[in-house]
């Protein structure tokens, strides 16, 4: 009962109520894995990260493999620029599970970038980018592992092209921002 009331607020926009259904349900029954998991997004969503991490972690003791969790827990570490070896070991591992998930390709390039491993980066992003050219995201992280190398050249073409597919608009002002320090 509680996990489809927390649906219906999450659907009707009310992430909080859908947080506070989601955590009665886990409370009732704490293996279940799918509102743990649903808590944990909105945890994630809404900027708790700790709190989401804790969530994704207790999912990750009962389902080791779940693509989602190691995907998310290691995109989450990234982005913070904490424990690179443990999320690298996360995004390895949802690889394995899922090797043609274009998301988890994109959370193990971004890490490679966090770890200054550029060509790595690189091969994974053009690889993206040929596989779907319309996501600016991906255009996007492949022209900051160029950046990072040196490339300038390749990196600003890059980012007119992740510029021409629409980017969202906090996207678009990063891009616009690495645009001014490759120069062009």
């Amino acid at each position: 009962l509680y996990t489809r009331l927390a649906e219906v607020h999450r659907r009707m926009g009310r992430n909080d109520l859908a947080s506070e259904n989601f955590r009665k349900a886990v409370e009732i029954s704490p293996d279940l894995i799918p509102a743990r998991l649903e808590l944990a997004m909105l945890l994630d969503e809404g900027g708790k990260r700790a709190e989401a991490r804790e969530q994704y972690e207790q999912i990750l003791r009962k389902d080791p493999n779940n693509v989602i969790v190691l995907n998310n827990l290691a995109y989450m570490m990234a982005e913070g620029g904490v424990e690179l070896d443990q999320a690298l070991t996360y995004a390895q591992r949802a690889k394995q599970v899922f090797p043609n998930d274009v998301n988890v390709a994109d959370t193990l390039g971004w890490i490679y970038i966090k770890k200054n491993l550029s060509d790595n980066a690189i091969d994974i992003f053009r690889d993206l980018v040929k596989r779907q050219p319309q996501r600016s995201t991906f255009h996007y992280h492949l022209a900051m592992a160029l950046y990072q190398k040196g490339d300038r050249v390749q990196a600003r073409q890059a980012l007119k092209a992740a510029l021409s597919n629409r980017p969202a608009k906090d996207e678009e002002v990063k891009i616009r921002e690495l645009m001014g320090k490759v120069g062009g």
